[in-house]
């Protein structure tokens, strides 16, 4: 859900526009994958089968506000947001002996995830003669936990996992520029643009999870719970 208001008037009569938007959002998915795998030997002739059962909840919660509003020839921009995240997956592997399916503790895995993010930000943009500036900082708070449930089975050739829950806590500034230069004649439409942004890409569960997948049967992946975002700055 969300609010906005906006159209107040300043002092004088002057009609002092700004903006001021409210959103709180919660959201709820869970999800069921069933999936049966058959063994066949080199004259297609049934060898062996296998069955898995996965369940996944999502859970997110954001709370967001932004204010906007003109200061002379400037635009300023403000915003607050909070998201929190939780993750809980859960994977069952059964395998065929005997014509019975008995649980695969080799395969078998359960995790949960959960993180948590702060974030203010303040913007600003105005002309400088013919040329368009926009210049904005915004700054990050963060902590996320990875707990992995189950024991991870020993493998040959893979490394063992020493720490399989992993905590962080991290803080960061995120600066953006924004220069536009119009050349020939007002409105011909030809532009140069110049621009720098840090940004941040934190790693999915999927490569933090550090119990082995078999999903592909020449290749194990196995995660690391230790890794740590990713930056960019272009």
């Amino acid at each position: 859900m969300g609010r906005r208001f906006g159209g107040s008037r300043g002092g004088g009569g002057a009609t002092s526009d700004h903006e001021l938007a409210v959103e709180a959002r919660v959201t709820r998915n869970d999800s069921e994958d069933l999936g049966l795998f058959e063994d066949l030997d080199d004259l297609e002739a049934l060898v062996g089968s296998q069955r898995s059962n996965t369940n996944q909840t999502n859970d997110e919660a954001t709370f967001q506000v932004d204010y906007t509003r003109p200061i002379g020839t400037t635009r300023l921009e403000t915003g607050l947001k909070l998201t929190a995240e939780r993750v809980a997956n859960d994977l069952f592997y059964e395998r065929l002996i005997d014509g019975t399916f008995v649980e695969d503790v080799g395969q078998t895995n359960a995790f949960e995830y959960d993180r948590q993010i702060g974030a203010a930000y303040v913007q600003a943009a105005r002309p400088i003669g013919p040329v368009q500036v926009q210049a904005g900082l915004r700054m990050e708070a963060a902590s996320r936990s990875f707990d992995l449930l189950t024991e991870v089975p020993a493998l040959p050739g893979i490394p063992e996992v020493s720490d399989t829950d992993a905590s962080q806590s991290y803080a960061d500034l995120f600066p953006s520029v924004f220069v536009t230069l119009p050349l020939g004649t007002p409105g011909a439409g030809t532009l140069v643009k110049a621009s720098y942004r840090r940004s941040i890409n934190r790693p999915r569960t999927f490569f933090l999870n550090p119990f082995p997948s078999f999903e592909d049967t020449t290749f194990i992946r196995v995660g690391n719970p230790q890794l740590t975002p990713e930056y960019t700055n272009k």
